[in-house]
């Protein structure tokens, strides 16, 4: 980030739009961190996600790859291949992504996004099984708040399937593993 004084407030600019909905002006933004700072995640990343807010899968699982051929790869962009895969229904690409999560410290971010998906094809009782795996993983890796979170999360899952009494009691373990 040194290397590029307008970075900060061009990544800061690209980030406001993006939260503000403005996906293509953020896309702009970040690509143009992207021309001065090629090999940095963050932009890579922050690129790629908004590509995929656009809609364009296709673009961004090529931004992906291209940081990853410079040698700038992460979870979080392993979350995107992930997400990029998911939209496009292609399951053996997934379980790409998912191996390469197994065994490393953000095996809980996986773990959970596998969870979702199987929440989102109506296999409740799998996605419980994996949110459970995917809170265990956060608590080895030292990662409780992930754990909590995910915790969270599925209680707002539970809520909206109508499960309101597992909604309370996961809400209550997510804010019991969070403090």
């Amino acid at each position: 980030m040194a290397s590029y004084p307008g970075y900060m407030g061009q990544a800061g600019l690209g980030l406001v739009y993006f939260k503000e909905g403005e996906y293509e002006k953020g896309a702009q933004a970040f690509r143009e961190c992207n021309k001065e700072l090629p090999d940095s995640p963050g932009v890579c990343m922050n690129l790629a996600n908004a590509t995929l807010a656009l809609q364009r899968s296709d673009e961004a699982r090529q931004i992906i790859a291209q940081g990853q051929a410079r040698k700038v790869d992460n979870y979080i962009l392993h979350m995107a291949l992930y997400g990029v895969d998911f939209l496009r229904g292609d399951a053996g690409a997934m379980a790409e992504q998912q191996q390469w999560f197994a065994g490393r410290p953000e095996e809980n971010q996986g773990l959970s996004l596998a969870s979702d998906t199987e929440a989102y094809t109506g296999h409740v009782g799998k996605a419980r099984e994996l949110t459970k795996w995917s809170v265990e993983s956060a608590v080895r890796a030292d990662r409780k708040e992930n754990g909590a979170i995910w915790l969270e999360n599925v209680a707002l899952r539970e809520a909206a399937f109508g499960n309101l009494t597992q909604a309370k009691q996961t809400a209550d373990e997510g804010r019991k593993l969070g403090f």
